[in-house]
């Protein structure tokens, strides 16, 4: 083969390798423009609910219990939408938004559901990832049958350096689990430790 069909191969060669990698560059940022906007979205939808949510508090101006629930449920909302999953929290932070929870649940299940924290004071400063305490308390309530004749006891305790987070097992019939939320805690750790959590 001539020096010069050998130039002219290489160099098609090199056309075709740029054309590419300019198509995969352009298939990046397409995703990512899509990716921005579906955030964006997201944003201004999530701070139009709470808005509303606001405005909402302002107009029950006659009934305590209900501007209770909605400012506890403004709250949740807004630990939602500041929560990022690479994040760190404290202990004490995750406690509070579970006892917000917990009493927004409340006055859906009543005496189907009941919450115990036993949590060491000098833990309270205890770094975790972020969110996924309330991950393990919704994971509890999303397969369990909770009703007065079977209430769902759950308990979120410390032992040394360990968090627990106990519930009694009664499964629903009708929610196959997954392993979805399981799997979303372990992630979210991984990006802190090798430690991971157990279940």
């Amino acid at each position: 083969m001539s020096a010069a069909i050998k130039y002219a191969l290489e160099t098609f060669n090199l056309r075709i390798t740029n054309k590419k990698l300019k198509l995969l560059n352009e298939q990046k940022e397409h995703e990512n423009i899509e990716v921005q906007l579906k955030n964006l979205q997201t944003q201004i939808n999530a701070y139009f609910l709470f808005n509303c949510l606001t405005n909402l508090y302002a107009l029950i101006v006659e009934n305590e219990s209900a501007q209770f629930f909605v400012k506890k449920l403004s709250l949740m909302y807004r630990f939602m939408l500041e929560q990022k999953v690479d994040q760190l929290s404290d202990l004490e932070n995750e406690q509070r938004v579970i006892e917000n929870y917990f009493y927004l649940q409340k006055v859906r299940f009543e005496e189907g559901l009941f919450v115990s924290i036993q949590v060491s004071e000098n833990l309270k400063e205890f770094k975790m990832a972020a969110g996924t305490l309330l991950l393990m308390v919704e994971n509890a309530i999303k397969h369990n049958i909770i009703s007065q004749k079977h209430p769902l006891h759950v308990l979120i305790k410390s032992d040394q350096n360990f968090l627990y987070v106990i519930n009694n097992y009664q499964p629903k019939k009708d929610v196959i689990s997954m392993g979805v939320g399981q799997q979303n805690i372990i992630k979210r750790y991984a990006l802190f430790t090798d430690r991971l959590p157990e279940f």
